[in-house]
C-alpha cells in the first residue's frame, strides 16, 4: 500500500514539477517543500521524502534531455540557447603619402551581444531565431554587415534580427535539409574565409543543403540557394521601375577525414542579378553602389582547406585558400580592361578549439581584392573596408576560461598600387553561453 501510494505522490510531483518548470518557479526548491510537508505530516517518511525529491529530479532531467517528458511540449524540451559577448578595443590609422594626403587615427571602444534560440517543434521540423547589436542607418558607426555598436555618450545599443528561419529535413531524402527565412550564416555555402561573405551577413531567402556519406571518410555535399536582394516595383506614368535583384548559388564540394588529416574542397557559382537596379541598402556606396547597379555579377569561387592534428606536439596545422573570379560580361569597356579577381591565403597552427585555459590559435593570411570582383563592401570589411586592396592579416586567441577567451587581430593593408597604407588592430574579450 506505501509503495503505491509513494509511487502516485510521484506522479503528483511530476505533474507539479511540470507546472512550475512553466512558471518559471524555482524547480528544486518547490520539489523539497511539496515533499517536506509531505514528510511533516506523516504520510511518507523523511527517507521516503529524501527518495522521492532525488528520483524525480533525475526522472525530469532525464525525460527533458530525451524529448520524453508527457507533462512539457516538445519544443520546449529541445530547446537550445546560444550567444556570446565581445567588448572590443579597436585601434584605426592611415598613413599620409603620395594618395592618401590626409593621415587618420582613431580608437573606438565597442561592445557586440548575439543571442540565439533554436528548437524542433517536430522531428524533422526546426525553428531558429536571433537577435544582435548593431548601429541605426544614418548614424554613428553604421554597417549593414556588422553587429558593433560603438561606444558613445552612454548611448543604448540598439538590438536588430540578425536571422529567423524555419528549417525541414526531408524524411525521403536523408541529408537533405531546406531552410527559408532569413536564414543563418553558413547555410548558404560553405566557405573556408571571408573573401566573399563576412560571417555577419545572414541572406534572405531560401537555402538547399544535401551532405552524404559515402564511406572511405568521404562525405559529398552540395549546397544551392536563391536570395532576394530587394523588391520589384514598378509604377505606371512614372520613372520607377525596379526588377527583383537576386543572387542564386550553387556550390558542390567534398570532405576527406581519417586520423588526424582532414580536407574540403568547394566550388560555388554565384551569380548576382542586379545591373540596372537599385539596392537601397543601409549604407549605399559602402554597401552595395549608390545608384543602379552597372553590372551583373557572375562569380566563380573554389575554395579548399586541410587540417593535420598533432604535427607540433600536440598543436595542429591548418592550410587553406579562397579565390573569386566575375567572369560577367562588363557593362564598359573601362570594366572590362580591369581585373575582376580576389585571393586569400591562410596557414594557421595551435589547438583544434579553443577552450580552457591555455588553449591558443594562431593564423596568417595574405589577401588581394581587385575592383568590381564582388559586389561594392562585399567581403570582409576589416580587410581594407572591404575596399580594392591587398595585404596581410594576422590573429591570435587564447583561452583563459572554459568560455572566455581573448584574440587579438592585425591587418595591414594598402590599395593595389601598394599606396594609401591602412593598419587596423582589433583587441577582443569574448565569452560564450
Amino acid at each position: 500500500m506505501r509503495a503505491k501510494l509513494v509511487k502516485q505522490l510521484k506522479k503528483v510531483v511530476l505533474t507539479l514539477t511540470a507546472v512550475v518548470f512553466m512558471s518559471n518557479v524555482a524547480f528544486a526548491g518547490e520539489v523539497d517543500k511539496l515533499a517536506t510537508i509531505l514528510a511533516e505530516k506523516g504520510i511518507i517518511s523523511y527517507g521516503e521524502a529524501q527518495r522521492i525529491i532525488t528520483e524525480t529530479k533525475e526522472d525530469i532531467r532525464h525525460q527533458t534531455a530525451t524529448g520524453k517528458n508527457e507533462n512539457l511540449p516538445l519544443w520546449i524540451q529541445r530547446m537550445q540557447i546560444k550567444g556570446d559577448i565581445r567588448v572590443r578595443s579597436q585601434i584605426d590609422s592611415a598613413d599620409v603619402d603620395a594618395v592618401n594626403t590626409n593621415g587618420d587615427y582613431r580608437i573606438r571602444e565597442r561592445i557586440r551581444l548575439r543571442f540565439g534560440i533554436e528548437t524542433y517543434a517536430l522531428d524533422s521540423l526546426k525553428v531558429a531565431f536571433g537577435i544582435a547589436t548593431g548601429a541605426l542607418a544614418g548614424t554613428g558607426d553604421k554597417n549593414p554587415t556588422s553587429t558593433n555598436h560603438t561606444f558613445e555618450a552612454f548611448n543604448k545599443a540598439p538590438i536588430f534580427l540578425d536571422y529567423a528561419y524555419i528549417q525541414y529535413a526531408a524524411p525521403i531524402i536523408e541529408g537533405l535539409v531546406v531552410s527559408g527565412g532569413k536564414v543563418k550564416n553558413g547555410l548558404q555555402l560553405w566557405a573556408p574565409s571571408q573573401l566573399i561573405w563576412k560571417n555577419d551577413v545572414n541572406p534572405d531567402g531560401l537555402a538547399i543543403n544535401y551532405t552524404t556519406d559515402v564511406g572511405n571518410g568521404i562525405n559529398v555535399f552540395a549546397n544551392a540557394g536563391w536570395y532576394a536582394l530587394g523588391e520589384l516595383r514598378e509604377r505606371t506614368n512614372t520613372a520607377v521601375k525596379n526588377g527583383m535583384p537576386t543572387l542564386l548559388i550553387a556550390q558542390p564540394g567534398a570532405s576527406y577525414s581519417k586520423g588526424d588529416f582532414s580536407a574540403k574542397v568547394g566550388l560555388s557559382l554565384q551569380q548576382f542579378y542586379v545591373k540596372g537596379n537599385t539596392i537601397a541598402s543601409n549604407e549605399p556606396g559602402t554597401w552595395w553602389s549608390s545608384g543602379a547597379e552597372i553590372m551583373d555579377y557572375s562569380l566563380v569561387n573554389p575554395g579548399w582547406e586541410i587540417k593535420m592534428k598533432n604535427v607540433v606536439n600536440d598543436y595542429g596545422v591548418s592550410f587553406s585558400g579562397d579565390f573569386v573570379k566575375n567572369v560577367t560580361e562588363s557593362a564598359t569597356q573601362a570594366i572590362n580592361d580591369q581585373n575582376k579577381e580576389g585571393y586569400i591565403l591562410c596557414i594557421g597552427i595551435g589547438d583544434d578549439k579553443i577552450g580552457s585555459f591555455g588553449t591558443w590559435q594562431a593564423k596568417g593570411a595574405y589577401r588581394r581584392l581587385d575592383a568590381y570582383a564582388i559586389p561594392t563592401g562585399w567581403g570582409n570589411t576589416d580587410a581594407y573596408s572591404a575596399k580594392p586592396g591587398k595585404g596581410w592579416e594576422y590573429s591570435l586567441a587564447l583561452g583563459l576560461l572554459a568560455n572566455l577567451s581573448f584574440n587579438l587581430n592585425y591587418y595591414e593593408m594598402t590599395n593595389l598600387d601598394g599606396q594609401a597604407p591602412t593598419r587596423l588592430t582589433q583587441f577582443d574579450f569574448i565569452y560564450k553561453f
